[in-house]
């Protein structure tokens, strides 16, 4: 097994160091075998560079990219790692306002688009965190369900098709919900009618 001992060092050095270091663990992680053989503190210190990059949410989206892929797939098939990730709350939450600030982007016509390859990842990576976890639906459900109209009115196929995912995911398992979100989707429906 591949150890990552150099997160810390990693974590001072440039951002072609940074890069180079996550891709190379997004390969560990690409095989399904090897999530469940990594270190406790991989989290912890993908969340002390987290903090370093959320200073600057404008900051290489490249980087944000293999960020958001390691977030992907360290949540894919685990309740006990989807829990790991939420309870680094700094990693979480930078995260979200890495997601927003691209989703704001997708609705801003003065400013180009950052990067979608790096929202697609974020969107699925939300999609992963609450698959089969009722309690992240719920802490999610409230922040993300009234961006997803943005998501799916942009037109990007990909974009849709993991932005309908993270909808089913919360929905399925959230009644109370699906019928404030059914109404309040036909009511935007009606309203963009009448434009």
């Amino acid at each position: 097994m591949e150890q990552f001992d150099a997160m810390y060092t990693v974590v001072d050095a440039n951002y072609d160091d940074i890069l180079k270091f996550l891709k190379r663990l997004n390969g560990f992680l690409a095989e399904e075998s090897n999530r469940n053989n990594l270190r406790n503190t991989i989290l912890s210190e993908t969340e002390v560079l987290v903090l370093k990059l959320g200073v600057d949410l404008k900051g290489p989206s490249q980087i944000w990219i293999e960020i958001f892929r390691f977030l992907r797939n360290y949540a894919a098939f685990s309740t006990e790692r989807q829990n790991d990730v939420i309870r680094c709350s700094q990693l979480f939450e930078v995260s979200m306002q890495r997601i927003f600030y691209l989703i704001g982007k997708l609705s801003d016509e003065s400013s180009s688009f950052p990067s979608m390859p790096e929202l697609h990842l974020g969107i699925q990576f939300l999609g992963n965190l609450v698959t089969n976890n009722e309690t992240n639906k719920r802490l999610l459900a409230d922040r993300i369900l009234s961006k997803v109209y943005i998501l799916l009115s942009y037109g990007d196929e990909k974009l849709t098709k993991y932005a309908t995912m993270l909808i089913y995911n919360i929905l399925i398992a959230l009644p109370d919900l699906r019928d404030t979100f059914l109404y309040s989707a036909s009511n935007a429906e009606i309203g963009r009618a009448h434009v």
